[in-house]
């Protein structure tokens, strides 16, 4: 009863109805009057065994991507799943999703509890940047980036409950999945009317919650073959001297492959693929897959390992899993130049909004990748937005820790009156809570009152680090980021000055660019002025050839001149 119940509740309410016409909001909305019985008929199809046929049909909606379709590709398909066949699937994945960790080898790490996909872009990042800076000597190694075609479409069922079996599931528990899989059926959804009726023999449904852990047990079985080969010492490379080998990443349809780039090695690759595609039915799209080598290897060579692996030679892979693996400093097509110019304003606003702070330094050579270089980035945030919680106050300062909730400095400002070492135990009582007659009498009544709320632990546990723009001092990536943003827009705790509030308000102007850019260069005198063209070598008199009187610097020229004060006078009657 309770996992069908968590499974309605969990469900988008707003999505599009299926084929029985009611939408996801419908069911947790009047649960408690038909709970009893929509638990009934799940536990029937669970324990049961009642076929799922007459609730898994599927409507297809076809919607335009494009105003005037005029062909088939322009339209994308969207699946209207029935509710009941979904509060079934998400009762089986919630069980389903609780032992993939065990399951799933560590390079697929999309959607596992427990894991974060990230954990595959950063080595990505890293594999990546060491492939960039080899030098020459060493092994020569590549890079395969793969992407698969039509990948849920192509799915075999048999390879699926054949994955399943070997990986010791029951066959109970096999029957039950392959059960929500093989009696789906489609139907279209044409202008507003339900038409035709399809049956389809492999594939996964978008919409269907079981099918991204499903792909994730076909993908599996790539990673068991590559790992086969890897033991045959066919595919791989160490990444850092002692450390381990790395022979691929996953993520949903793309993949990353490294290896050594020699003939043998990318014929072990081909196999491997070549038997997947046959056991699984998934098919490489080699248009969007590309290899990319190490310094080491001449384009002779880079050429004729990409014919064999029949994919395209880049001499960069652009971006993984939506992000950019090599991230040139000066790069103007990965857009990096506005990419520094907003770090450098972001670090700009942060010292500003909290100053005194100061931060560790950690290296960041020049040779250090773009990976490392946002983590550098990262930390100073990190750091000057944390302060401490006060436990028992035995490790925090009273002069010199941050631990008052008052940014930017999180530091006592009053003059000293308790001595340099003093920690914060002493503001509190024996027993737990603050000594009020204490705090009013050692600080100023602004931070007193700023102490006295915040609440005093009895439990008398240690003090700890926490993230202040958190109610629960949790850190989280998105409040990191929403602090960046406001931080961007406006860096300055007391407001922008004179200057940047005139800037801004020059560039939120509803005026053509270039008059905004000629605004621009007057005030930064970058006009080709006389003035200006006589300091550039420029043969020219620097009197104005208007008045003849002074020279021509930008403000005489667009203001001063008297010639331009008559032209004014008259526009103006």
């Amino acid at each position: 009863m309770k996992e069908f119940r968590a499974a309605v509740f969990d469900m988008s309410p707003i999505k599009a109805s299926g084929s029985d016409g009611l939408p996801a909001l419908f069911y947790p909305k009047f649960w408690p009057v038909m709970g009893d019985k929509v638990t009934c008929a799940c536990l029937g199809v669970l324990n049961d065994g009642h076929s799922l046929e007459e609730v898994n049909c599927t409507l297809i909606a076809l919607i335009p991507k494009v105003k005037r379709v005029e062909r088939m590709f322009e339209l994308r398909p969207i699946s209207l799943c029935n509710v009941l066949y979904i509060i079934v699937a998400k009762a089986l994945t919630n069980r389903f999703r609780g032992v993939l960790s065990e399951i799933i080898s560590n390079t697929g790490n999309a959607i596992i509890p427990g894991r974060l996909i990230l954990d595959n872009a950063i080595v990505g990042f890293k594999c990546v940047h060491a492939l960039r800076r080899r030098k020459k000597g060493k092994p020569s190694v590549l890079a395969l980036k793969l992407d698969m075609s039509k990948a849920y479409d192509r799915v075999e069922w048999r390879f699926i409950s054949g994955m399943m079996g070997r990986m010791g599931f029951s066959d109970s528990w096999i029957r039950r999945i392959m059960g929500c899989v093989s009696t789906m059926s489609y139907s279209f959804l044409v202008n507003s009317v339900v038409a035709g009726a399809l049956k389809p023999m492999r594939g996964l449904r978008q919409e269907d919650p079981l099918s991204p852990y499903l792909f994730l047990i076909c993908v599996e079985g790539l990673s068991r073959l590559i790992f086969q080969e890897e033991r045959l010492g066919n595919i791989g490379f160490h990444c850092s001297r002692g450390g381990p080998k790395i022979t691929h990443l996953l993520f949903a349809d793309h993949s990353m492959m490294f290896t050594r780039a020699s003939q043998r090695d990318c014929r072990a690759i081909s196999r491997v693929l070549e038997l997947y595609a046959f056991a699984s039915g998934q098919a490489i799209n080699f248009q969007k897959s590309a290899i990319c080598v190490s310094s080491g290897v001449n384009h002779g060579r880079a050429d004729s390992l990409a014919r064999l692996l029949n994919v395209e030679l880049v001499w960069c892979h652009e971006h993984y899993l939506g992000l950019p693996s090599f991230a040139e400093k000066n790069s103007v097509p990965t857009s990096s130049g506005a990419r520094m110019r907003r770090r450098r304003k972001f670090i700009g606003a942060l010292r500003k909004s909290c100053v005194g702070v100061r931060t560790r330094e950690a290296s960041c050579g020049s040779s250090a990748s773009f990976l490392w270089r946002s983590f550098v980035l990262g930390k100073e945030l990190l750091e000057a937005c944390s302060r401490l919680r006060i436990g028992n106050g035995c490790s925090v300062s009273i002069n010199s820790d941050r631990w008052i909730p008052r940014p930017s400095t999180f530091k006592v400002n009053s003059p000293p009156v308790l001595s340099n070492d003093a920690k914060v135990y002493e503001l509190k009582l024996p027993i737990g809570g603050w000594n009020v007659d204490h705090v009013r009498q050692s600080l100023s009544a602004n931070e007193a009152a700023l102490i006295l709320s915040i609440p005093s632990s009895y439990s008398m546990h240690a003090d700890s680090l926490m993230w202040h723009y958190d109610n629960l001092g949790s850190f989280s990536a998105m409040s990191a980021y929403h602090l960046g943003c406001e931080l961007l827009s406006n860096p300055s705790p007391s407001g922008l000055s004179s200057s940047e509030a005139w800037w801004k308000f020059l560039w939120c102007l509803k005026i053509p660019s270039k008059i905004k850019l000629f605004v621009l260069r007057a005030c930064n005198d970058w006009l080709p002025s006389m003035v200006n063209l006589g300091r550039r070598k420029v043969h020219v008199e620097g009197t104005c050839q208007l008045c003849n009187r002074r020279p021509e610097i930008a403000l005489h020229a667009i203001w001063c001149c008297p010639t331009l004060k008559q032209i004014r006078v008259v526009a103006i009657l």
